[in-house]
């Protein structure tokens, strides 16, 4: 017996739906998330702002962290050669390191303070 896919899932989808083309796929369920609320606590305006600052953290995670590739790539390359260009990737380095740290800790504290919240502590 094969398990299913993961993204399998998240798509709701029978015969008719198929055919008109009205297949849903419900992104929370793919990634385990609001799936013990009922659908008014799931469109919740707090919940949403929410939603909003954490994926703002992951993108700006991802740009750090590509940041931090790109200049580890332009350290290599400036294989010593080139102090100035070695000098300039290490600075890349020094501050995307500083931002995922900072990315890192902003989002340790949007997770507590909705912990805090959601526990009306």
């Amino acid at each position: 017996m094969q398990s299913p896919l993961i993204a399998q899932a998240a798509i709701e989808c029978n015969s008719a739906q198929l055919l008109n083309g009205q297949c849903t796929f419900d992104y929370n369920k793919l990634i385990g998330i609001k799936k013990d609320m009922d659908p008014a606590e799931a469109n919740d305006a707090n919940l949403f702002v929410a939603d909003i600052f954490l994926g703002a953290t992951f993108f700006i995670g991802t740009l750090a962290f590509m940041g931090l590739i790109i200049s580890g790539l332009r350290y290599i390359f400036a294989g010593g050669n080139d102090p100035k260009a070695a000098s300039k990737a290490t600075d890349g380095i020094k501050y995307s390191l500083i931002g995922l740290s900072i990315v890192i800790f902003s989002y340790t504290i949007i997770r507590l303070i909705q912990y805090i919240v959601a526990a009306r502590i």
